[in-house]
């Protein structure tokens, strides 16, 4: 994985493929809140929780060193008023420095037709729960599941020291 995650290989679905893999292992999103279900009627549901581009915000657009966004639902949210989400520059992560990867990704999703969605395929649909496992499991084993991004997430986490309820914040739990 880090070998494809290193490749300067910058087709957008490649660079999809990588934003959704960041936003579900840094900032702990359930993989349902990132790519529609494989169901069609499903996925009709799933158009009110999904992020917008235009909630995107990033401080610098040459040296951004956070970028935030609209959660819009959320599993734990009762009054289904959505949250902001957060990732942060991690220089000292070198070659996997999550934020070039996003701007990358942002730069070739613009050059996609107007669509409210984040997360769009080359093909300008949003990515299903398929689309995203068959990468995941080629480049990993596959018996790798949909949680394991957030639980690995999760995990990373308090192993560099993290508090468990700054955790549980940013999990939603």
């Amino acid at each position: 994985l880090l070998r494809y995650w290193n490749s300067q290989d910058s087709y957008h679905d490649n660079l999809l493929f990588k934003a959704i893999l960041i936003f579900g292992f840094i900032a702990l999103h359930r993989l349902g809140e990132l790519v529609d279900s494989n169901n069609p009627a499903e996925a009709h549901y799933n158009r009110s929780h999904r992020i917008l581009l235009s909630s995107i915000y990033y401080n610098d657009p040459n040296h951004p060193s956070f970028l935030s966004y609209h959660l819009p639902y959320h599993k734990g949210d009762p009054n289904s008023a959505g949250c902001p989400g957060y990732i942060s520059d991690k220089p000292d992560w070198k070659d996997c420095n999550p934020l070039p990867i996003i701007m990358a990704y942002l730069t070739s999703r613009i050059r996609l037709p107007t669509s409210p969605p984040l997360f769009m395929t080359s093909a300008c649909n949003v990515p299903t729960h398929k689309w995203f496992m068959q990468r995941l499991q080629a480049y990993l084993h596959s018996n790798i599941g949909s949680k394991s991004l957030r639980g690995g997430g999760a995990t990373d986490l308090a192993l560099r020291g993290t508090p468990a309820k700054t955790i549980q914040f940013m999990g939603r739990w």
